[in-house]
């Protein structure tokens, strides 16, 4: 009799074969974020649309990238969480395997998190808040993690965005609403779900 086992496919090969290599993501990341603040010199704007780039494979290993600009009031988390977890449904069904996601926003910053005159603040409540340009990307290898920051101050006569400094790379946590992205991706691959985020 023929042995079942070898009749199985080999996933985690396969997951292998699919996965990213570590600077290959680092390097999408980067092009994202190269060419985000391209289009803000070249094309002065007063704000920069969210906006989210989805790198995928097919069992082929075809690679192709999804682009989605999120034209919605974007300021709430409630509805940010839902509009991400939707996008990794949609992904879902268009049966290609995500192997990175970027995210590229506008983005208050906060160096006050550990202050004890603001325990707590979110960075868009620190009266001492700056604003950048954030770029943010995760892989589907979990330590795949990748964050941009570029500082912005406004044109004082046209309120246009103009970069203000040297950008900043971190490397290990992930933007919380990649999360919500992942978690709409997998709720739907494991076929609990149908886009609606569940409360908790």
């Amino acid at each position: 009799m023929p042995d079942k086992q070898q009749d199985q496919p080999d996933f985690e090969a396969m997951f292998k074969l699919i996965l990213l290599e570590d600077e290959k993501f680092k390097e999408f990341v980067r092009g994202h974020h190269k060419f985000t603040l391209e289009r803000l010199k070249d094309d002065p704007r007063k704000g920069l649309t969210p906006e989210l780039v989805v790198l995928t494979k097919d069992m082929d290993l075809k690679e192709e990238i999804i682009y989605v600009m999120i034209h919605v009031d974007f300021n709430e988390s409630k509805v940010k969480h839902q509009v991400m977890f939707n996008c990794g449904v949609q992904v879902y069904e268009s049966k290609k395997v995500p192997v990175a996601v970027v995210m590229a926003s506008e983005a208050w910053c906060s160096k006050r998190a550990h202050d004890t005159d603001y325990p707590n603040v979110q960075p868009r409540h620190d009266p001492m808040r700056t604003e950048g340009i954030l770029v943010a990307g995760a892989g589907l290898e979990k330590k795949q993690r990748l964050t941009i920051m570029t500082p912005i101050k406004r044109d004082k006569d046209s309120n246009n965005i103009v970069i203000d400094g040297e950008s900043e790379e971190f490397e290990g946590p992930m933007m919380f609403l990649l999360d919500h992205f992942w978690r709409g991706f997998y709720t739907r691959a494991m076929g609990r779900g149908t886009g609606k985020e569940s409360k908790p």
